[in-house]
């Protein structure tokens, strides 16, 4: 492979591209949440625009509300144990080095998805004999992963973190017994944390890195992180329609919400091998001290999210002491095409950034997505034992909105399938409690992950490539995963 040396500005070049790669998923269907009711978990979510059972019809659909006969609160939460793992990797740097993570130095990252605890909260009151409001908040949008030190894919992935919260205030309107509407303000915040590490040991001058264990390498290691947050506005619109004394139908539909999350990106450079104080000795090699960072820099910037616009449509159906429940969600994921983080101005990191990439001036990273719009569906009953017991089963299908081509190690996700059961209980006329399980599972997840410049080419290194021109020319990380979750929700409800 050709070896030559590399002069100061491109060595800060290869180092951004390095750094500011990320790659956003979530381990929900793209970085959608559903854990939003216990009641609503028993079913798999299964109609749940369809039934009016307790305060939760605030985000299912706020034109039931218009149906309930007293004020009620809803509140609870659910927890999700996630095990999630990389079952294979290998990993090629721009540099040629070719690891695995069973060779020692690297490691599989461990269960790399934190278990989250995810609340919710709603009110609703009639105001007249036709009109109700009420308010939710929950959680709708969230992605969490963490790798371990040393995880062989570092350096395109090792934490992610982005939460969105929501307070909705919404207001129902009947028309006569069978019909009603609903209307509601979507008010979302939402912050994203990104961060990563590079691999500089390929910067000595004679290239003799491959026999390094990890000890010896530790502490050439730079990071990057990105931090931003914002609030978005959005609407709901809904509709509940008693076509019959046993079915019912819903139908609501979720606005797109548009933010920009401002904030900083950082980057640090440590000194083991790279001292970029002196631009005239590139190579150190063992002179320099491992661990000494020798350049920080820090820039404003900023990242344009739109959450995607949904419609949901459901239908139940009361036989006897069954109800059976039904739905169908579309999203439109396909809106999500490129991730971009822009600097608000051109400082060090957006101006590396640009030549780097090929991008216009300002560009800090340049990320193909290519989402595609998905459908997810549900089928649920529900069995009323007694004036106090209620049990509950469903099956959910959630489809991915991440193509094949670029699933990536943020948290690789493919088609997931729910199973769940849950039960109410009435304690009192006035309150009840509802819990929920749920089992999910997905296929086998492999990606085949690279960078690639703003014109959606590979961004290749001349390090990789044979004498000739061919062979391997683009830092890679190839890897199977396996996922697999169990979650519990617990919920209590109270009229007053």
């Amino acid at each position: 492979m050709m070896g030559t040396r590399m002069q100061p500005n491109r060595l800060r070049s290869s180092l951004l591209i390095a750094l500011l790669t990320p790659t956003s998923m979530s381990f929900a269907s793209g970085y959608k949440i559903n854990e939003q009711s216990a009641s609503g978990v028993g079913n798999a979510y299964a109609g749940r625009a369809a039934v009016v059972e307790d305060a939760s019809v605030v985000f299912y659909n706020p034109a039931g509300m218009a149906f309930m006969e007293k004020a009620e609160i809803s509140t609870g939460l659910s927890y999700v144990n996630v095990d999630a793992r990389m079952k294979s990797g290998t990993s090629t740097s721009k540099y040629g080095n070719v690891s695995t993570e069973n060779d020692g130095d690297f490691n599989d990252g461990g269960d790399f998805v934190p278990d989250p605890v995810i609340p919710f909260f709603y009110a609703t009151s009639p105001v007249t004999d036709k009109i109700a409001v009420g308010v939710g908040v929950y959680v709708p949008f969230g992605a969490a992963s963490d790798y371990e030190d040393g995880f062989i894919g570092q350096h395109f992935a090792d934490k992610t973190l982005v939460q969105g919260v929501e307070v909705q205030p919404t207001i129902a309107y009947k028309f006569n017994d069978q019909f009603a509407v609903g209307f509601g303000l979507d008010i979302l915040h939402m912050k994203g944390e990104l961060t990563k590490s590079v691999d500089t040991r390929g910067f000595r001058e004679d290239d003799t890195v491959a026999g390094w264990d990890k000890d010896e390498y530790r502490g050439y290691e730079g990071t990057s992180e990105v931090k931003g947050q914002d609030w978005g506005y959005g609407y709901n619109l809904s509709l509940f329609w008693k076509m019959t004394e046993n079915t019912n139908l819903g139908v609501v539909y979720r606005s797109a919400i548009d933010l920009t999350l401002e904030g900083k990106a950082k980057m640090t450079i440590p000194g083991g091998r790279l001292d970029q104080q002196d631009p005239s000795n590139v190579a150190i090699g063992s002179s320099a001290t491992p661990g000494i960072v020798k350049e920080s820099m820090e820039e404003d910037a900023k990242v344009d999210v739109t959450t995607p616009q949904n419609l949901t449509v459901s239908l139940s159906h009361r036989i006897d002491q069954w109800t059976l429940q039904t739905g169908v969600t579309w999203t439109e994921w396909s809106k999500f095409e490129n991730f971009d983080v822009k600097s608000d101005g051109e400082g060090n990191i957006s101006t590396i950034a640009s030549q780097a990439y090929g991008t216009d001036p300002g560009y800090i990273i340049h990320i193909p997505e290519k989402w595609k719009d998905t459908i997810s569906v549900a089928v649920g009953a529900s069995y009323q034992l007694n004036d106090d017991w209620m049990l509950r089963s469903g099956y959910a299908y959630d489809e991915s909105p991440i193509q094949d081509d670029h699933v990536t190690a943020r948290i690789p996700s493919t088609d997931r399938h729910w199973i769940t059961a849950g039960f109410r209980y009435r304690i009192t006329p006035a309150a009840s409690v509802d819990f929920g399980a749920a089992y999910l599972f997905m296929d086998k997840v492999t990606l085949d992950e690279y960078n690639y410049n703003n014109n959606g080419d590979r961004v290749e290194s001349e390090k990789l490539k044979n004498d000739d021109g061919s062979g391997q020319t683009a830092e890679n990380f190839k890897a199977e995963y396996e996922t697999n979750a169990f979650g519990l929700s617990a919920q209590l409800n109270w009229q007053f």
